[in-house]
């Protein structure tokens, strides 16, 4: 699916009608950017955009959420004409798409418009009450011809499934909150809608119905000794299906109370009173950790140096060594004489060294001469020159033996200093700990207690959850042996003997059907992990510090170096890039190739995280459409990154006394 344009009425902060805006993108450049500032209406654009594709879903999340009316998008100089003339006015959005299926390439547009009427309140206040609406749906063929499509959540489920839009049509915020501690049950959510495991629950849950059914009337057919073993059957089947249940439903409770203590360590991390020594603390650690491995380093570099030097105990012998070398060379016993190569650089050169030159040729008397030196040159024993070889690598020996005996005293000295400083922060951090544990905190107190209370709860579940396991095992072993002995009598009674069977059939079905849904949704969960770590090592360079999980209670983990928990310690632009990255993942997962319409990404990003996110951006779909704050996200670093991938930019402009926007292409 990729946007074509959009055309507003009376929305908003758009006054009459407005549009067509241009949304059009391709391959090379697949960004279409809005550029305005706080209150110009990007907002509403992203608002029209959700509202003329999913309508009554959209303004119940609308009123849900924002505690807003769809009523109150009117545009206030459109409501005023129209009260002015007693007249009734129109407000609408109209979203142009194309969408490729197996039969090609087709277009369609939505329009969702109301009818109003301007009232005016005892208070004077002007209001509008709804009169019509109409939520239409067209394809335009080839032929130019607008065919009516019935507008139905099957078809747009095809293309954007309602039940995951809010993971491709997002804003700032939800960028924001998504990696926040508490949001396991929301991202678990996520994966089960963007892969359909709903419908493959649906269809388990419908098995097991069946299965009861049948095993019901197969009950009722039954006659004597079968009867009473059918309605057994049917009790145990009934518990089972309860207990299966129950354990569905303390799994989420679990969930939701790992969640809510989650939370509260958020809480306890961000209160007023311990913030600032927290934050300390985290500073301390952090040269903690670095120091540590600055001793480390320098501890390396020592013992290097001490093998070294510890050939000092060879130094004197080398002394010796090199003066006796010395007085044989001042003797003439280590005689010089001319090497090989300076022969062949003469041959080569075709000259003397007294500057009288000849041909390099036999028959040459000076080039006979030559070659004749040459010759008792190479009959000199190569000794002489292993000799004064030797005599350097002994002056060079030498030279390291004494400095790394200077950088070694050096060194130690570092190492002293270095562990005075990791004893100091160790204290330091110790001092904070204990001013912590001491601070007499109702608040903390509080949420101390509940965290408490959540944690003992999640203990009686985690009992409950192995009792209710183990009754299950139990409860199905009951049932393979009364499915033998109803197998057994059953031979006698066909009409019980055939509900049964199907019974049988549709438990197995469901069964199997069940175990598939666990292998399935575990496998779904380690593949959005797998692209997760996969997108936020794109996001961030420095994310090698890192180690990002979804935990298999789809919690979204980061563990430090040391293997410590580090969510929480995420800078804020780290953890939005976080749940940008499992954002990708899941819009990769889903295989609707949607475009992205994102509000606001960079708002709450420091400068130094633009330039990684504005980099990934243009790589995350085929169509992206961004709308954004100008200097704050729309700055040097993001136009640089943006704009050679930008097929449109606009920038918005509002009029603060008509309270209207407009708006205008750069490019």
């Amino acid at each position: 699916m990729k946007f074509q344009k959009i055309e507003l009425e009376n929305f908003a902060s758009y006054y009459g009608k407005v549009g067509p805006i241009n949304l059009e993108t391709d391959e090379k450049k697949p960004l279409i950017i809005f550029i305005g500032g706080t209150g110009f209406g990007k907002t509403s654009l992203f608002d029209a955009i959700n509202w003329a594709l999913y309508g009554e879903e959209f303004e119940k999340d609308l009123k849900k959420i924002k505690e807003r009316e769809i009523i109150d998008f009117l545009n206030e100089s459109a409501l005023s004409e129209a009260a002015n003339d007693n007249s009734r006015l129109n407000m609408s959005a109209t979203l142009y798409f194309e969408h490729e299926d197996e039969s090609g390439k087709r277009e369609f547009y939505i329009r969702l418009s109301l009818v109003l009427q301007p009232k005016k309140e005892l208070d004077h206040k002007l209001t509008a009450t709804l009169v019509d609406r109409n939520h239409i749906l067209k394809e335009i063929t080839p032929q130019g011809d607008h065919i009516t499509i019935p507008y139905t959540r099957t078809f747009l489920d095809e293309i954007l499934p309602n039940n995951v839009k809010s993971y491709f049509l997002f804003d700032g915020d939800r960028i924001h909150n998504l990696a926040k501690p508490g949001n396991s049950q929301e991202v678990q959510d996520a994966i089960y809608r963007v892969v359909d495991l709903e419908i493959v629950r649906n269809a388990y849950d419908h098995l097991e119905e069946t299965a009861l059914w049948y095993s019901k009337k197969a009950a009722k057919a039954a006659k004597g000794e079968l009867g009473k073993v059918e309605e057994a059957y049917n009790q145990e089947l009934k518990f089972q299906n309860g207990l299966k249940t129950r354990i569905s439903d303390i799994k989420k409770e679990r969930l939701a109370i790992n969640d809510q203590i989650a939370l509260i360590d958020s809480k306890l991390k961000d209160l007023p009173e311990t913030s600032t020594l927290q934050e300390r603390k985290n500073q301390l650690s952090k040269e903690l950790t670095q120091t540590k491995e600055n001793i480390k380093v320098i501890k390396n570099q020592m013992r290097e140096d001490a093998a070294k030097a510890s050939l000092i105990l060879a130094k004197e012998p080398l002394i010796e060594l090199k003066e006796l070398l010395r007085e044989k060379r001042a003797k003439g016993e280590i005689p010089k004489h001319i090497r090989e190569t300076f022969f062949h650089d003469l041959f080569d050169q075709e000259e003397c060294i007294c500057g009288t030159q000849f041909e390099a040729k036999p028959g040459n008397p000076i080039f006979e001469k030559l070659i004749s030196r040459l010759e008792k040159e190479k009959h000199r024993s190569g000794e002489e020159d292993k000799l004064i070889d030797l005599f350097h690598d002994l002056n060079n020996a030498e030279d390291i033996i004494n400095n790394s005996i200077d950088n070694l005293g050096l060194k130690e000295n570092t190492a002293i200093e270095l562990e005075k400083e990791e004893k100091s922060l160790v204290y330091q951090i110790q001092e904070i700990d204990q001013e912590l544990e001491s601070l007499p905190i109702e608040n903390v107190a509080t949420l101390m207690n509940e965290r408490k209370q959540r944690k003992d709860k999640d203990d009686e579940l985690i009992a409950e959850l192995s009792t209710k396991q183990e009754e299950r095992t139990n409860s199905e072993q009951k049932l393979r042996e009364l499915d033998v002995e109803r197998k057994a009598l059953g031979k006698m009674q066909e009409e019980a003997n055939y509900l049964h069977i199907r019974s049988e059939l549709a438990k197995k079905a469901g069964d199997v059907l069940g175990a598939l849904y666990d292998d399935f949704a575990e496998k779904s969960r380690k593949t959005v992990e797998d692209l997760t770590i996969e997108e936020f090592k794109k996001f961030v360079v420095s994310s090698s510090a890192y180690h990002v999980a979804l935990s298999k209670d789809y919690s979204l983990e980061v563990l430090d170096s040391n293997g410590n928990r580090a969510l929480q310690r995420l800078s804020m632009g780290q953890s939005q890039c976080l749940s940008l990255a499992f954002i990708t993942a899941i819009s990769r997962v889903s295989r609707k190739n949607p475009p992205l319409v994102i509000d606001m990404p960079f708002s709450r990003l420091d400068h130094s995280v633009h330039a990684a996110i504005s980099e990934r951006l243009p790589k995350l779909a085929e169509q992206t459409i961004l709308f954004l704050i100008p200097d704050v996200e729309w700055n040097q670093t993001t136009r640089l990154n943006l704009s050679k991938y930008a097929n449109h930019v606009y920038e918005m402009h509002f009029d603060e006394t008509m309270r209207q926007t407009s708006i205008t292409e750069l490019k």
